[in-house]
């Protein structure tokens, strides 16, 4: 079973048993059976999403593991206060980016 969601939820794609067919605001909208290329979008889509969140999770993982290691975050005098090493800034910093791209 395929099933996707776009364009904030204005457009949702379907496959399954029944067939394949689009809904626009939950209503049905166009019959894609037979329809392989919107298929193959789909199912790129679904997997694209699956990997995106599994990245999510190594790097809040990688941002967890990184705090507890006192190397990674110091005391700066210069700046009167504590600051992370560049690789934990530079995970949060592409885990915002994921965040932002959903």
């Amino acid at each position: 079973m395929t099933d996707v969601t776009v364009y904030g939820g204005k457009y949702r794609y379907i496959f399954d048993k029944d067939g394949a067919r689009a809904l626009r605001h939950g209503e049905p909208w166009r019959d894609c059976c037979g329809d392989g290329f919107i298929l193959a979008l789909a199912q790129d889509l679904e997997e694209a999403r699956e990997q995106r969140d599994r990245l999510r999770e190594a790097l809040e993982d990688l941002i967890d593991v990184a705090l507890e290691l006192d190397e990674l975050v110091h005391y700066d005098r210069g700046a009167g206060k504590y600051v992370e090493d560049k690789c934990i800034t530079k995970a949060r910093a592409s885990l915002q980016q994921l965040e932002n791209n959903q």
